[in-house]
């Protein structure tokens, strides 16, 4: 069991950690935000073979290095140590930009919300046909 320490309320959390599937979660938020193994590296301080260790399930990574993967992910880490979590994948690893504008979204009213969904269709539903052709 990991037992973690919550930056924002100061509770201590307790998680089993799967090595392998926090392994694959933090393969795909590197991958999918873009970035490079050599430029996490210089980020969270730690060799590449060490980062490939974790990303392949082979080793975990400590505490101070989780709290690093949520300083430059902007992830939860009751996200990364939930074993249920892993169809969230996508949504939290956005970019910093990105989750910035769904930031930004969610504080929005549902009025407010809906002409910005219907704009995203249009563009989704454009994109989807232009594939087709």
């Amino acid at each position: 069991n990991v037992f973690v320490t919550d930056g924002a309320t100061g509770a201590v959390m307790e998680g089993k950690m799967n090595n392998v599937l926090l392994g694959s979660k933090l393969k795909k938020l590197r991958i999918n935000t873009g970035m490079k193994l050599k430029e996490l590296t210089g980020l969270l301080g730690v060799e590449q073979s060490t980062i490939s260790g974790y990303e392949n399930g082979k080793s975990a990574p400590s505490i101070e290095v989780l709290y690093g993967y949520r300083r430059v992910f902007n992830v939860d880490l009751n996200w990364l140590l939930d074993e249920e979590s892993e169809k969230n994948i996508i949504l939290t690893a956005l970019n910093r930009k990105d989750s910035k504008m769904v930031r930004q979204f969610q504080t929005f009213s549902e009025d407010e919300k809906s002409p910005v969904r219907q704009i995203i269709n249009v563009i989704f539903n454009s994109h989807l046909n232009n594939d087709k052709e």
